[in-house]
């Protein structure tokens, strides 16, 4: 090779590496600066050295859209508008521009910039909610319609639907809560969508916000929300909060005829919401059904008063009653603790307490090799009612009542009792009115003692609480020490 011509590739390898370096250099400055939270002078510095950065430029963007002092929001669109331009992939970019543009009251540049950061990241929960909740915002404004976001005709059940009901039937046509142009809604409804598909604990922000929008909550059911379990309980949980009662009995309707498997717990949320709002019918209904599905237990095994063959086929929507015919069945769930309890539903429930520890006792029991005890410690002049159930009945109907119970050691003179109570009277008059009966108590120590009672219910009487009781004591020496054993609870119609 002769020396004019190694000279040159001597020259150009060496213009090569100087460029490389400068570039490292330059960027790796330009990146240390930018981790440093720099002022708008480093930033200004930067933008000259490198007018074509993107990370400076958004960083300007920032700078005049966030900051008190140099709050300018056209320099902070000017600048996104380059780094957008040099970088189209950056969806963070394009949402601070979104943000801007419709701070600015450019809604359709603010959307078209939205639908561009959903082309840069279709996988990011983010971008998708920042979506929503816009088109929640700017429904109004009828510049959407010029922004290409009710420009298909495509219906929003194209989207895809993977794991989810078969929604192909399904039609937004017909509502009356729309308070926007449908079309719009159907866009917000696919970007919720698409975000419970991408973040699951989206759920009830989407549920909320589409409620804000004025839809109807049975098309935000049957549309976003996933149709797997732990989301349907969900939403069937956050629309009975809301007191969307029809949703959510659509919600369990769908769920319980769905096939797809979930446990007994996952319902009880819904069940108690049911009993709070005196839904006692719908509670009764849904509790027997999940039983049945569950295999909690055979169905045969539990009967209530107001649904006697346990089939759950109580509707509030079709009108359909339960069967109120005669039952010789004991009314109470899990009489004899053969099963540890749910903790709610109708199933007993159990505050346990450091001053009365409550567990299963498989050593000392009635039948089932299985009972309830209770040990009060004696730090306490406890007002314990932690033992209860809630027990659906008939209204003006005659019952038996009875209890089996042991006590050991109760050393003041107030003992313990069973006493029933009628919800429907407890929610309008004293508590001490509302008591049916209280049985006799229990001190000191007592072997297996059955203790009962007859009673009727009042003409309006559907739920009763059936709990164990210690009243307060007014003596000195009132600190409640010993233990009872609770062995088999029984309630049947006369």
């Amino acid at each position: 090779m002769s020396l004019p011509l190694k000279s040159l590739v001597f020259a150009t390898v060496l213009i090569f590496c100087l460029t490389l370096a400068y570039f490292t250099v330059r960027n790796y400055t330009i990146e240390t600066l930018l981790d440093r939270a720099p002022t708008k002078s480093n930033l200004l510095d930067l933008d000259r050295i490198a007018p074509n950065n993107p990370f400076v430029s958004a960083a300007l963007g920032r700078l005049y859209q966030y900051s008190a002092e140099d709050y300018d929001l056209q320099q902070a669109i000017a600048h996104y508008q380059r780094a957008s331009a040099a970088n189209p992939y950056d969806s963070g970019t394009w949402q601070n521009l979104a943000k801007a543009y419709e701070a600015s009251g450019l809604v359709g540049e603010a959307a078209r910039a939205l639908q561009n950061a959903t082309a840069a990241a279709p996988s990011s929960t983010a971008v998708h909610w920042s979506m929503a909740n816009f088109l929640v915002r700017n429904a109004s404004d009828p510049t959407l319609l010029t922004a290409g976001l009710m420009s298909s005709d495509a219906p929003i059940d194209n989207a895809p639907t993977t794991n989810r009901v078969d929604r192909s039937k399904e039609t937004m046509e017909g509502s009356t809560k729309f308070e926007i142009p449908a079309r719009l809604n159907g866009i917000l409804l696919e970007e919720l969508r698409r975000t419970i598909d991408l973040d699951s604990n989206s759920l009830t922000g989407a549920l909320s916000l589409a409620s804000h929008a004025g839809i109807d909550p049975r098309i935000t059911y049957r549309t976003v929300v996933p149709a797997n379990a732990p989301e349907q309980f969900a939403a069937i949980n956050w629309f009975a909060a809301m007191k969307e009662w029809d949703t959510a009995t659509l919600g369990w309707d769908s769920l319980s005829n769905s096939g797809n498997p979930f446990d007994i717990q996952q319902t009880l949320p819904y069940i108690d919401a049911l009993i709070s709002n005196d839904r006692i019918f719908e509670a009764n209904a849904t509790w027997s059904r999940a039983l049945s599905l569950t295999h909690y237990l055979e169905a045969t095994l539990y009967r209530t008063a107001l649904d006697p063959i346990g089939s759950g086929s109580y509707s509030r929507s079709t009108g359909n009653t339960p069967d109120l015919s005669h039952s010789t069945q004991n009314l109470i769930f899990n009489p004899t603790f053969s099963r540890e309890p749910l903790n709610g539903g109708f199933d007993w429930r159990i505050f346990d307490t450091r001053e009365a520890p409550v567990r299963i006792d498989k050593q000392t029991f009635l039948k089932n090799r299985r009972s309830l005890r209770i040990e009060f410690t004696g730090s306490s002049n406890l007002d314990f009612a932690h033992v209860y159930q809630y027990v659906p009945v008939r209204p003006s109907t005659p019952y038996d009542f009875s209890v089996w119970l042991k006590t050991q050691g109760i050393n003041t003179d107030h003992g313990l009792y069973f006493e029933i109570i009628d919800i429907h009277l407890a929610s309008r008059t004293p508590q001490s009115a509302a008591v049916l009966f209280q049985t006799t108590q229990l001190l000191g120590d007592n072997e297996w003692t059955e203790l009962n009672q007859q009673f009727t219910t009042g003409p309006s009487t559907h739920l009763l609480v059936v709990r164990l009781r210690r009243s307060p004591s007014p003596k000195f020496d009132n600190l409640i020490k010993g233990r009872v054993w609770i062995g088999n609870v029984m309630l049947v119609e006369r």
